[in-house]
């Protein structure tokens, strides 16, 4: 044992002064050379060394404990010598076992750490935290860095060993239940079921009781109820009512963009503000909720508004991949924009191909595959459903395009295939549904009443001006394209909130100083207003036409009835 720790000193001493002569040399010194990281990696060798020789050496001596042996009597030496040396031939097999299966254990551990720590000379550096734990036998510990970020430990150094993450579990759980009990308690007084959703979030998050301890995680289970939500709304479009209405969507996502940056600017540079801040906020507003306007209008009541979603969700790809870019030189900009252009095309190529290819690989493998036995079963189905969802999500995602984007193509192109989409809108919906919760009680998450309540006055005079606004801009916009005056103003005050993804925007924006802390608070507090405000204004006015709709003409014999939907199909 104090050979090997001998050794293990003198290939660490040794390392040290290599590291040490790289360091003051010029060729070195002209190159950048970091230090820090190969003197890391050198000092974590030296310890694991050191403790790999100490637990060898305790396997060692406790394989070879010392046996108390009796003076040989007479009985004893009537054994013979060919048993005792059956005895010591058996312990040699045993020791030398136990040996290999040491050493491979060892090699085992070795490959393991390789794999699990990775020093880089780029982006490594050596900082203080603080290891928390609720006693000694806990297995999953929290981290805490100087920036007072919590870390729970993500893969274990030994992997042979089954560690679970039981407080997801718990927050998983404490999510569910406190969002069903909310959500029956707003259904029963006649509000949609997602007004609970948020209002969980908000008890249960930082702002409330505190009771979510791991909120990224929580948040990224949350992820999937948007795209499982965009890739229904995919499954319910088909790509005939896109391409009568492209010029619809392009034309009218593009405008409300331009018409609401445009806005924005002219109030910057009124109040003073910066030109980028002002193009950003002007940018994110414009953007629409999804996931809201699905839960509250019906696809075959406004089409055309999902055209108008899609589209801006196509936006929000490529403000996600400019934000970056904003930060910088104008130039910078300019190469991002013709990037994620570039990405654009490849994406729509891609789509193309697999829906020119889907006709013809039924015919080449139908008499070798059964894909009818897939589509009778639908947990195959579900997983097949899930699978495609989750490939074009991986597709759009790594081209920079974001991950709606992809979820929602992928939706178009099962619905392509009339055998295929039905069944997978049936077994999808359920697992929609629970994840959408999931969404809806992530966003209470970031609500904060304490700041609502300081700055009420403020803030619901700036989230009814931008409902406002938008209600106007948007009703102008749609009355322009065609539509009669009724039907613009219905899709308008559904299109009047801002987006969820204004969160991940503005979170983005402010860690590369495009918009001041205080244009943060107050974005978040008037997004949070505008996605609350929506299904309330929408079932009031909806009410309204009811109201004036329902008009009984005698001399007819039968009621006009009104187009729209009724409170309880729109809620449902």
């Amino acid at each position: 044992m104090q050979l090997a720790d001998y050794e293990a000193f003198q290939s660490f001493v040794l390392g040290i002064i290599q590291v040490y002569e790289k360091t003051v040399s010029q060729e070195a010194f002209k190159s950048s050379y970091d230090f820090r990281s190969p003197a890391l990696k050198l000092t974590f060798d030296f310890q694991r060394a050191v403790k790999i020789s100490h637990q060898r050496f305790k396997s060692v001596a406790g394989s070879y404990t010392d046996h108390t042996h009796k003076s040989p009597g007479n009985d004893e030496v009537e054994l013979g010598v060919d048993s005792t040396l059956h005895e010591e031939s058996m312990k040699e097999v045993l020791n030398g076992m136990l040996k290999e299966v040491s050493e491979n254990a060892d090699q085992l551990e070795h490959d393991m750490q390789q794999n699990m720590i990775l020093f880089s000379s780029d982006d490594g550096r050596i900082e203080t935290v603080l290891k928390l734990g609720k006693d000694r036998n806990e297995n999953v510990v929290t981290l805490v860095d100087q920036d007072n970020n919590e870390y729970v430990m993500m893969r274990p150094s030994d992997t042979t060993v089954i560690i679970e993450d039981t407080q997801l579990i718990h927050d998983f759980i404490l999510i569910i239940v406190t969002s069903f009990a909310l959500g029956w308690m707003f259904t029963w007084i006649g509000l949609p079921a997602f007004f609970g959703y948020i209002l969980a979030g908000i008890m249960i998050g930082p702002s409330g009781y505190n009771l979510i301890q791991e909120l990224i995680q929580v948040e990224t289970l949350a992820q999937l109820g948007v795209v499982l939500i965009v890739f229904v709304l995919g499954l319910e479009f088909s790509l005939d009512k896109l391409k009568k209405m492209w010029r619809l969507a392009l034309g009218g996502a593009m405008t409300i963009l331009l018409v609401t940056v445009l806005f924005f600017v002219i109030m910057g540079l009124v109040i003073g503000a910066d030109l980028k801040e002002s193009i950003f906020v002007g940018a994110s507003i414009s953007l629409s909720s999804t996931a809201v306007v699905v839960k509250c209008i019906k696809l075959d009541q406004l089409d055309h508004l999902y055209g108008l979603l899609v589209m801006q969700d196509v936006i929000l790809g490529f403000m996600l991949a400019i934000i970056p870019a904003l930060s910088k030189s104008g130039i910078q900009v300019l190469f991002a924009v013709i990037r994620i252009t570039i990405s654009f095309v490849i994406f729509g190529l891609v789509c193309y191909a697999i829906l020119r290819l889907i006709p013809m690989l039924p015919r080449a493998i139908r008499r070798s595959i059964p894909i009818q036995s897939i589509v009778k079963n639908h947990e195959l189905m579900l997983l097949g459903t899930i699978a495609i969802c989750m490939t074009m999500l991986i597709i759009s995602e790594h081209l920079g395009l974001g991950m709606e984007l992809g979820c929602f193509a992928a939706g178009v192109i099962i619905r392509s295939r009339k055998g295929m989409f039905e069944t997978s809108l049936t077994v999808i919906e359920p697992v929609r549904d629970m994840f959408a919760c999931l969404f809806f009680a992530s966003i209470g998450l970031h609500i904060y009443p304490s700041f609502l309540a300081s700055e009420a006055m403020l803030l619901l005079t700036l989230a009814g001006g931008v409902i406002g606004f938008k209600y106007i801009a948007t009703c102008i916009i749609l009355y322009l394209f065609k539509f009669d005056i009724q039907k613009s103003s219905t899709m308008a005050i559904a299109l009047a909130q801002i987006s969820e993804f204004g969160f991940v925007l503005a979170s983005r924006a402010k860690q590369l100083s495009i918009i001041s802390r205080e244009v943060y608070y107050l974005l978040l507090a008037v997004t949070s207003i505008t996605l609350i405000a929506t299904p309330l204004l929408l079932k009031v006015t909806n009410r309204t036409s009811n109201s004036s709709t329902h008009i009984h003409h005698p001399e007819e014999g039968h009621d006009i009835i009104a187009i729209t939907l009724t409170d309880a199909d729109k809620l449902a």
